[in-house]
């Protein structure tokens, strides 16, 4: 007789019940009311520009909501952004955005 493998957690014991978890994590350090804005205004965004990604619209929405207006000027300005990264990432074979042999 083969005894069946037993499940040792249910889904819900496993990554926590659905309804329970946070839409957005707070790694802006934002306030409930920024973070409600956020929703709203994110939610207007997604309807405007349904072809972008939300992950993308979510990123910019709190760049600009947590940078100044002098500092979003002075990367347009000074156009910081413009052209190739400074720094690249080191050579190596990467999982999971770790580097596994690094250079």
């Amino acid at each position: 007789m083969t005894k069946e493998p037993e499940c040792p957690r249910t889904v819900e014991e496993e990554f926590g019940n659905p309804q329970e978890r946070k839409r957005y994590t707070n790694t802006w350090g934002m306030t409930d009311e920024q973070l409600v804005k956020r929703e709203v205004d994110v939610r207007e965004l997604k309807r405007l520009y349904p072809k972008l990604p939300e992950s993308w619209i979510e990123m910019v929405w709190s760049f600009v909501e947590t940078k100044g207006e002098d500092e979003m000027q002075n990367i347009i300005k000074n156009k910081l952004w413009d052209g190739p990264p400074r720094e690249r990432d080191r050579p190596g074979t990467y999982y999971t955005m770790t580097v596994e042999d690094p250079a």
